[in-house]
């Protein structure tokens, strides 16, 4: 029998004991001799196993120190059998497995042994090879440990395989999950949560983010895991593309801090404690619409297979954020088209094929008092009145076949029995197949505004009969000024038969002289529509068509209508009034003359009465003062031919405020016009306080004022209340006795305006007060005085306004 080859561990060793050490018979030398031969060619085929061994193999000695190193050994770990053989085995080992790899060799020494494990081992050049060892200890004859050999078997390929399996599967796992979860996401939220999950675990990251562009076209964060605020306050916006971008590909920075970004750029990523990241474009319909982020806490470049995944992702992703926003869309369509139909103050309704009802929004379920529930139940065509219900079918039916909108009206009843005219407009409604689905259409209830049209149109009908009748000229000008109605009086007033004067200007019967210098009645109501005066035109003339002029009278209305204010004119020609007022003011104008006259000849009778008496007496000095106060009064009513006099001029003409006193006599108070006989008593009043005024009083020192104010209330009646006021004059003592100014300011006040008359002798200085009624405001006219009177000779009606 042969020896076991483990005892053999040294075949020329043993024979050299055996001839040194025994003297044998030479029958047992012969035996001795072919068992060495036998050994020997035991121990060459031995050696030529290990030297053609693909596996790396070496011996050592219980000491770790290598004996023997195979060819497949130095390929795997670049020394040769000089440079290894005589180092120990620990060479090999890696310094975070030393201890385990001495702790081995102890265990060795004392027989145990070890299966096939697997482990890492350092090549010569310092680099790391993932091996399977397997180490089998060496015994000589007496089963003592001698040495051990060990097989070793790269696996760096299977390793990278099965690495690079798990890896697919996980990356399959990972997008199966992933298509799982937004299957059943249910809004964008839930759909960005499985789309970051899906980036971490393919990408084996543990920070990613999703951005879209904004309305602007700005990348904004919707969706972030493992970032703080500031760094997304910082980076928000950043991106290498923009909306139009073509042609996409996933882009890496493997390392930010040796990358040709920003140093902006790069601090904030380092402070963050990002090393690397990754953009991968969103894109949904062929459009970009946003990107997800993957960072590394190291510097990492994406393998073409990371690629490949994320684009995977990022197509899904963009298709469910796509489908997720249509559908939110839709959604928030449907809510607000529900909120709006509800809300809605027409009658909204939707119908199936059938004609049933789908839909009634709220205005209509109220007008047939239907519940919402029983919308299955309800048949609106028995509502139709019998008589509309062809018509209402017939057009139903032509816009289905023309798939057109049909715009039809009709009688239906309301849940109180009543029949009302409503306008319905309705569209049918196809699927994308082409298949009838039903009508939707909106119907407004139009009862009242066909009855309010029908009485506007008979309104309209009176309102051009009674323009037609009209006694006088009626003119209709819409908001340009162009005419656009006139009546009979209008075509023998101007001379222009209807149909030339509809559609021209207002201007062409304004005579040329005039035309540009002032606004016309048109503008006049432009500014100020609802303004509504009529008056009397005073030097307004209207050109003929013959080119002559008359003399009109303008009443002005603006009318507003849809279409602007209008204006209507009635237009008067007054040519047989002006003459009468041309012989009225002749015999004024005598009438005055008349007068004046006859104060002249009072004027001398007094000359001739104090003739005797000195110029400057008192008596005579009151006495034409009293009789110049009243002349003046009376030039003021001559004026305006006796119609009233302005409290402001007559006082101002009486005090001479504006001249000799200017600055010592104010007058304060809202324009006035006085009737004549208020006229002559404010002046008779207004003479004896100036008189006194300039005797005793504030005007007899140069540092007196007086200051003159009224006002009026209307409290129910309208009284006019007159304050005069002296100042800085002489202390003021009361009379002893009351003289003729007095008396006169008194009693002729009361008499003749039943005034209150109050003097008050205040040492300060003296003030009266008067408080009358006015007769022209109880007698109607217009107390209040209108404005300056604009330039004559326009169809605008007379700027001042008289007293009736």
């Amino acid at each position: 029998m042969r020896r076991n080859r483990q005892h053999c561990a040294s075949p020329g060793a043993d024979i050299e004991e055996l001839r040194s050490d025994f003297v044998r018979p030479e029958s047992e030398i012969a035996t001795l001799r072919a068992h060495v031969h036998e050994l020997e060619a035991d121990r060459r085929e031995l050696a030529s196993i290990v030297e053609g061994s693909h596996d790396a193999i070496w011996s050592w000695r219980p000491d770790g120190t290598i004996v023997r190193w195979n060819p497949a050994a130095e390929r795997l770990f670049g020394y040769s059998a000089q440079d290894i053989i005589g180092r120990s085995l620990l060479t090999l080992v890696p310094p975070e497995r030393m201890a385990r790899a001495i702790e081995a060799i102890h265990r060795l020494e004392k027989g145990q042994s070890f299966k096939q494990y697997e482990t890492t081992r350092v090549r010569k050049d310092g680099s790391r090879v993932e091996v399977e060892l397997t180490v089998s200890p060496l015994t000589d004859a007496d089963g003592r440990i001698v040495g051990a050999s060990t097989v070793c078997r790269n696996i760096s390929e299977r390793k990278r395989v099965e690495a690079s399996l798990a890896q697919r599967v996980q990356a399959l796992t990972t997008l199966h999950e992933f298509t799982e979860d937004l299957q059943i996401a249910d809004s964008l939220g839930a759909t960005y949560q499985a789309a970051l999950d899906a980036i971490s675990s393919a990408l084996g990251c543990h920070r990613a983010s999703i951005l879209l562009f904004d309305a602007a076209g700005v990348m904004r964060f919707v969706a972030w895991r493992g970032l703080s605020d500031d760094y997304r306050k910082a980076i928000d916006g950043h991106s290498p593309w923009t909306p139009d971008t073509l042609s996409l590909r996933p882009l890496c920075i493997a390392d930010i801090a040796r990358s040709s970004e920003a140093t902006a750029f790069k601090a904030t990523n380092a402070a963050e404690g990002i090393a690397a990241m990754a953009f991968v474009p969103l894109i949904a319909k062929g459009r970009l619409i946003g990107k997800f982020m993957a960072y590394y806490d190291a510097p990492h470049d994406l393998s073409a297979e990371e690629v490949n995944l994320a684009l995977t992702i990022a197509r899904q992703l963009g298709s469910a954020i796509t489908r997720q926003m249509a559908e939110a869309e839709l959604r928030e369509t449907e809510e607000r088209f529900r909120l709006m139909s509800e809300s809605a103050p027409v009658m909204i309704w939707m119908s199936n094929a059938n004609g049933g009802c789908l839909h009634l929004n709220r205005m209509l379920r109220q007008f047939w008092g239907v519940e919402e529930a029983d919308l299955s139940k309800f048949d609106w065509r028995s509502t139709v009145h019998p008589d509309d219900a062809p018509e209402i079918g017939r057009q139903m039916m032509q816009a289905l076949a023309t798939r057109s909108v049909a715009a039809v009206k009709g009688r239906y009843r309301d849940f109180r029995g009543r029949y009302r005219l409503l306008q319905t407009n309705a569209q049918p409604r196809f699927s994308g197949k082409g298949e009838f689905l039903g009508m939707i259409g909106v119907n407004v209830d139009v009862t009242d505004r066909e009855e309010a049209d029908r009485v506007l149109r008979e309104s309209e009908q009176r309102f051009r009969l009674a323009v037609e009748a009209a006694p006088s000229g009626m003119v209709m000008t819409d908001k340009d000024g162009r005419i656009v109605l006139v009546n009979a009086h209008s075509e023998r007033l101007f001379g222009y038969p209807r149909a030339e004067l509809i559609g021209q200007p207002i201007e062409m019967l304004v005579p040329e002289r005039f035309r540009g210098q002032h606004p016309t009645f048109r503008s006049a109501y432009q500014k100020d529509p609802s303004a509504r005066p009529m008056g009397a035109g005073r030097d307004l003339f209207a050109l003929r068509k013959d080119g002559t002029e008359v003399p009109v009278e303008i009443g002005l209305s603006p009318i507003e209508t849809t279409e602007g204010v209008m204006s209507l004119a009635a237009v008067v020609d007054i040519s047989s009034r002006k003459r009468a007022e041309a012989q009225r003011e002749l015999l004024l104008a005598e009438l005055n003359h008349r007068v004046k006259n006859t104060l002249a000849v009072v004027q001398s009778i007094a000359h001739q009465t104090f003739r005797g008496v000195g110029a400057a007496a008192p008596a005579r000095r009151a006495f034409e003062g009293r009789l110049i106060a009243l002349s003046r009064a009376h030039n003021l009513l001559t004026q305006t031919n006796w119609e009233s006099a302005s409290l402001h001029e007559l006082a101002s003409a009486t005090l001479d405020s504006n001249n000799s006193n200017a600055g010592r006599i104010t007058l304060a108070g809202p324009p006035i016009l006085l009737a004549p006989k208020e006229a002559l008593s404010m002046a008779m009043a207004l003479h004896e306080l100036y008189t006194n005024a300039l005797k005793y009083g504030a005007l007899s020192v140069d540092s007196g004022t007086i200051a003159v104010q009224w006002a009026l209330s209307r409290d129910p009646d309208v009284r006019l209340h007159f304050t005069w006021h002296e100042t800085g004059g002489p202390k003021v003592k009361p009379p002893k006795q009351k003289g003729f100014g007095s008396v006169l300011l008194t009693r002729m006040l009361a008499g003749d305006l039943d005034a209150e008359v109050q003097l008050n002798f205040d040492e300060a200085g003296f003030s009266c007060t008067i408080d009358a009624p006015l007769l022209s405001a109880r007698a109607g006219s217009r107390y209040i005085e209108a404005p300056a009177p604009s330039p004559a000779g326009s169809l605008s009606p007379t700027a001042r306004q008289r007293p009736a």
